[in-house]
């Protein structure tokens, strides 16, 4: 494991590809959607690929502004949609229906997604729907409680770990300012 900037995930992402699912995890309010969005406007951007971001936390306005400070504005090439009750068939039927150019689905957050499966069976689901769509699916999730040592405080870690291709932490110290992203998995 190690601790790693922006440009340094920016260069693990490039060669993130088709098929995987990706976790983004940390403490409550921590910016794991502001560092969603960071990376998806470097992906709408820098990499010219369509993406899609389903909420189930904030609506679709909440988001656009926080974008627009971001100096980054949804076009054709990305998509938000809003629905506090998005299930993997309605999933499923969007990534299927949608243009076959879309190569990044965000999903933020994880504990509004599961629905009525086991954390275990949501993974895999999302997993299997990230291979037989050919995209990229990020997942976020809250880690539950405060750490010192990260990795088995990621709630349901073993699930991700078994399913997921990348598991990125959001990390901050106590009493300091600058918040650390952690590799647990690539």
């Amino acid at each position: 494991m190690e601790f790693l900037g922006l440009e340094n995930v920016i260069d693990i992402l490039k060669n993130v590809q088709d098929g995987k699912l990706a976790v983004i995890g940390s403490l409550p309010s921590l910016g794991k959607t502001s560092f969603a969005l960071t990376l998806l406007k470097e992906i709408t951007v820098t990499q010219n690929v369509s993406s899609i971001l389903f909420s189930l936390e904030m609506s679709k306005s909440t988001l656009e502004k926080r974008m627009n400070e971001m100096d980054f504005k949804a076009n054709e090439n990305f998509q938000i949609f809003d629905d506090s009750e998005l299930s993997i068939e309605e999933l499923s039927s969007m990534l299927k229906n949608k243009d076959s150019s879309i190569k990044f689905c965000f999903i933020d957050y994880f504990g509004l997604f599961i629905g009525n499966d086991s954390i275990s069976e949501s993974i895999k689901n999302l997993k299997t729907l990230a291979m037989n769509n050919n995209v990229c699916i990020f997942i976020l999730t809250q880690i539950s409680r405060d750490y010192n040592d990260l990795v088995p405080e990621l709630s349901h870690y073993e699930s991700f770990s078994q399913y997921a291709d990348l598991i990125i932490a959001l990390h901050k110290n106590k009493g300091q300012e600058e918040t650390k992203l952690l590799i647990l998995k690539n």
